[in-house]
């Protein structure tokens, strides 16, 4: 599953970064801050939105500004004793039209033949 699929929680993003961080020497608490991180950069490119997911109106967007939405992640995620979060705790994200454009063309890419493929596509959000 992909962003573009569904609505992704706290324990996905974490849970991602565990997979694909696991050689590195990080302890939890710095696997959460690069997320944070990460979902910092993607909410200023536009290719995310935080929010909530509520029953009978899905994903709602929080009304607050970028900044102060990356500020609620860091704040309420780095005040947790445990990094680890379940489903639904802390925040849901939600891809744009333009994080969804890019997260079809990166899947579409890797399960392209590789000895035909092109280069991969282009992750800069301001193309």
């Amino acid at each position: 599953m992909s962003a573009s699929d569904d609505w992704v929680y706290a324990s996905d993003v974490i849970g991602t970064a565990r997979v694909m961080a696991a050689s590195l020497p990080l302890d939890l608490a710095d696997l959460r801050d690069l997320c944070v991180g990460v979902i910092a950069r993607l909410v200023a490119g536009g290719l995310i939105e935080l929010g909530d997911v509520r029953s009978g109106q899905g994903f709602v967007r929080w009304d607050a500004t970028d900044g102060e939405a990356i500020v609620r992640v860091a704040r309420d995620w780095g005040s947790r004793r445990d990094v680890d979060v379940m489903p639904g705790d802390l925040f849901w994200l939600n891809t744009t039209p333009r994080g969804d454009e890019i997260g079809n063309a990166i899947t579409d890419w890797v399960n392209a033949d590789p000895e035909t493929r092109g280069p991969a596509p282009s992750v800069d959000p301001a193309r």
